[in-house]
């Protein structure tokens, strides 16, 4: 199993992530691997001399090196999963859609990922601001002018958008025309993703991420921990933002008739005005407009290629600890608290436990480090090993008639079908974006 960490496509190292309490618990190889990081693995120039996706391509590399070589430490080459949650997640699924990668896996796992999300590529070349900002707009070849900066120079981990692109190398066009178009021009890259099996799946306060880091710039609060949410900023300053950043709508028309139709899904109407509800409301909005609804398109359209196998999940666990700074009126799991499962922290005191966990959440790791091994070992996380031991629940495919999907609880897994229908079919038939989603 090779892991791929997420960050936002600017931060991360594989250190952060020991990888010993799957591997034995497990009985697998995990393989942790770094990737450039920022301006250093994704700026792209419009002349193409900064040609973009270096990240993606040390990904690929590293994936490579696995491939050769881990025959060595008793591993099978023939039988590789990558995985990777958030920009990890979105990562291996950008691996899962370019064909220079056939043979080196043959499963994906993207946790609270995919290449399909708005924010995990960006549309135009990003060396231009960059540029500006460092001073070498006006030299004569600023791309030799910023290879003169030192690596502390050339650090930045602002706003600008580093991410992946649209190169017609690696990523060959855009994954939403890739995985749902026809085109004989991404049918090499289709085609490898169709043959892959491939489980994806999200928290469900995901969202919540966005409470630390988005809504407060917006929303002009420094506190998640003290919004007072108004119906006000609600539909005049939250919503907006959803359609304009992420819609793209072409006109005042359609802007309009977007905004209406979050404000009636995601408004409660037996509460509108109220602030707890109101920023659950954003929560949702938030999770479904990154997380949720790229997670369920993609693992759609792998589905419907009818080739590999595809699985769904949710993790809906109230943990002691949370990965990331969480909101204290949520209850739930934020964004990355699967990682803390997934990898069995809570099963041996390594340096990333914190051994406070209940005996729920150790149940609850038991039974996520054997599905996801199990996965890696033959495509189907119920085998070999029984998991419904510690899960209760046997995990059944994502078909394009059920749906189905696994909840991971406190108590337990629960079988389910039509993940969060109604929210997911207004992304999907309603509000197509200009990019990512399938609409």
């Amino acid at each position: 199993m090779v892991w791929i960490y997420g960050g936002a496509f600017v931060e991360g190292a594989s250190v952060v992530f020991p990888a010993e309490g799957i591997s034995t618990i497990g009985d697998g190889i995990v393989v942790t691997l770094n990737y450039r990081l920022g301006m250093f693995g994704f700026i792209q120039s419009a002349d193409g001399k900064l040609p973009g996706n270096q990240g993606l391509w040390d990904q690929h590399l590293g994936i490579k090196w696995v491939h050769d070589n881990i025959k060595a430490f008793t591993g099978n080459s023939n039988d590789v999963t990558i995985f990777g949650e958030s920009a990890g997640g979105a990562s291996v699924v950008y691996q899962a859609l370019y064909p220079g990668n056939q043979g080196f896996f043959q499963r994906v796992i993207a946790q609270s990922g995919s290449a399909l999300a708005y924010w995990a590529s960006h549309e135009l070349p990003n060396a231009e601001a960059f540029i500006t900002k460092k001073a070498c707009d006006q030299a004569p070849d600023p791309i030799e002018c910023l290879r003169a900066l030192t690596p502390g120079q050339l650090q930045d981990n602002d706003t600008l958008p580093w991410a992946p692109f649209v190169d017609k190398d690696f990523v060959i066009a855009s994954p939403k025309d890739i995985v749902y178009g026809t085109d004989s021009t991404t049918s090499s890259a289709r085609n490898f993703f169709a043959s892959l099996d491939f489980m994806t799946g999200v928290n469900n306060f995901d969202g919540a991420l966005y409470l630390r880091d988005v809504w407060p710039n917006i929303l002009h609060y420094s506190d998640m921990n003290t919004f007072v949410l108004t119906r006000e900023e609600f539909i005049g300053i939250a919503i907006p933002a959803v359609v304009i950043d992420i819609i793209k709508p072409k006109n005042i028309r359609t802007a309009l008739i977007a905004e209406e139709l979050l404000n009636i899904q995601y408004t409660d109407w037996q509460h509108p005005n109220d602030s707890s509800t109101l920023l659950f409301s954003l929560t949702n909005m938030s999770s479904d407009v990154a997380f949720f609804y790229p997670a369920v398109s993609t693992v759609k359209g792998h589905a419907s290629l009818g080739k590999g196998k595809s699985y769904l999940y949710e993790l809906s666990v109230v943990p002691t600890t949370h990965a990331l700074q969480t909101p204290n009126w949520i209850s739930g799991s934020n964004h990355a608290d699967d990682i803390q499962y997934v990898f069995g922290y809570p099963l041996y005191a390594g340096p990333r436990s914190t051994g406070n966990y209940t005996e729920e959440e150790r149940r609850l790791a038991r039974g996520m480090v054997t599905m996801w091994t199990n996965f890696a070992k033959s495509g189907d996380p119920n085998t070999p090993e029984d998991a419904r031991q510690f899960t209760n629940a046997t995990w059944a495919e994502y078909d394009l008639d059920f749906q189905s999907f696994l909840q991971f609880t406190n108590q337990g897994a629960l079988s389910g079908s039509q993940f969060q229908a109604r929210r997911m079919q207004l992304w999907s038939d309603l509000l197509p974006t200009s990019k990512g989603f399938h609409g």
